[in-house]
């Protein structure tokens, strides 16, 4: 969803599906397979998704899906767009 809203794409196609399945995969390290792990530890939720997010918006420019100019996209500029969850102290009264 990232790297489709990223990329102002007009359709999500079975290409950048398939694009963000196989970076997903590429995700996982060989220390969680070995602790029988078959997708990212949820601590690197944030990383995996810039990964995945890369992979879709670099899938969508190549089927000129894409209405943004993703050349400018890096990983830092995925990870800013991000949406960053900021709780408040709360104190039962």
């Amino acid at each position: 969803g990232l790297g489709a809203l990223l990329s102002g794409a007009t359709r999500v196609t079975e290409s950048m599906i398939g694009a963000a399945a196989y970076a997903l995969a590429d995700s996982v390290t060989d220390e969680e397979l070995a602790t029988g792990l078959l997708l990212p530890a949820m601590s690197r939720l944030r990383d995996v998704s810039v990964h995945v997010a890369k992979a879709v918006i670099d899938q969508a420019a190549h089927e000129g899906v894409s209405t943004i100019a993703t050349s400018e996209f890096d990983h830092a500029q995925i990870k800013a767009s991000m949406w960053e969850p900021h709780y408040r102290d709360y104190t039962a009264a």
